[in-house]
């Protein structure tokens, strides 16, 4: 898919310089703020922005006339009807951020990619608030991105290889190089390899595991199933032991552990399953994909989502 018209929705410093690389890569920029006095700061921003270029002699009066014809400032959200891909700029509220996530859900035509620049909430999260998850991605512009050229791109737990290849490709043409992909956790430059999980072993051991890299999905399911605490012999390997729990079960039951004593280690990849609606048997997938067999695992049938979430890109640094 070309990315044609891209849709900017926050006016403020970080949005701005978002507009002006657009603009400068030769697409159509439409930036939605709420206000019109923001509006017309961002305007004047991106003007002097391409004035500075002109002064060191990078770009022409002609150029900066062009480049600003192809934009469109409004207050009207439904302006991003007709846009390929929308970048939210707004403040770093979760809810606010999936509002606004929601809301172009409804306005914008299925093709259009919705994509965050969020350093801290992961797009799985964003995505869950829209009916188009596998159009859902983060593109972490670093402030200034007219100065920066560094940027982090990662896609959520059900962005399409479609969605994926097109971002990729965008990234680059505005000039963001080199790219660094980071999964879908919290934090940004892999801030949550410096995320210490809980010691010893747990019952969500294989969760920050499979996201360290420290196992495969093949030798978890190797893995000797071992006893009960009763001593009785398990039937149901681990993985397939949280498909049939429910991993939104289990999630709860973590998230009450907060509420309750102030402590619980929630690994962000069943937060991630989770928001995606993969919590197993129930569901219909989950560790394991149940399409074929609805009420028992398939020894080396995983979920192809999970397998591709996982994978590393060679392409990128991790």
């Amino acid at each position: 898919m070309e990315v044609k018209r891209v849709g900017i929705v926050g006016g403020g410093q970080v949005g701005t310089p978002i507009v002006t690389v657009v603009l400068l890569s030769g697409r159509a920029a439409v930036l939605r703020s709420r206000s019109e006095s923001t509006l017309r700061k961002a305007r004047a921003g991106i003007e002097d922005s391409i004035d500075r270029r002109i002064a060191r002699g990078g770009l022409t009066p002609a150029q900066k006339k062009e480049a600003l014809s192809r934009l469109k400032t409004t207050t009207n959200v439904a302006d991003l009807k007709d846009v390929d891909l929308v970048v939210e700029v707004v403040p770093e509220d979760i809810d606010v951020k999936k509002s606004v996530f929601a809301e172009l859900d409804e306005i914008c035509p299925p093709k259009t990619i919705l994509t965050t620049t969020s350093s801290a909430i992961p797009i799985t999260t964003l995505a869950a608030a829209t009916k188009r998850q596998d159009r859902c991605v983060k593109m972490h512009f670093w402030y200034p991105a007219t100065t920066l050229t560094y940027m982090e791109i990662a896609r959520g737990y059900l962005t399409s290889d479609e969605t994926w290849e097109t971002v990729k490709t965008l990234s680059k043409q505005l000039g963001r190089k080199p790219i660094r992909i980071v999964k879908d956790y919290l934090g940004s430059s892999n801030a949550y390899l410096r995320r210490v999980p809980p010691p010893g072993e747990t019952r969500e051991s294989i969760f920050w595991d499979l996201m360290f890299g420290k196992t495969t999905l093949e030798e978890i399911e190797a893995r000797p199933k071992g006893k009960t605490p009763e001593g009785f012999e398990q039937l149901l390997n681990v993985m397939e032991t949280w498909d049939f729990v429910g991993l939104d079960t289990r999630l709860g039951q973590l998230e009450a552990e907060v509420r309750e004593y102030g402590v619980a280690h929630i690994p962000p990849l069943l937060r991630r399953m989770v928001e995606a609606g993969h919590v197993g048997q129930k569901s219909g997938i989950g560790f394991y994909d149940y399409s074929a067999s609805p009420r028992k695992a398939i020894m080396g049938k995983f979920s192809p989502y999970l397998v591709k979430f996982l994978a590393e890109d060679e392409e990128f640094v991790t």
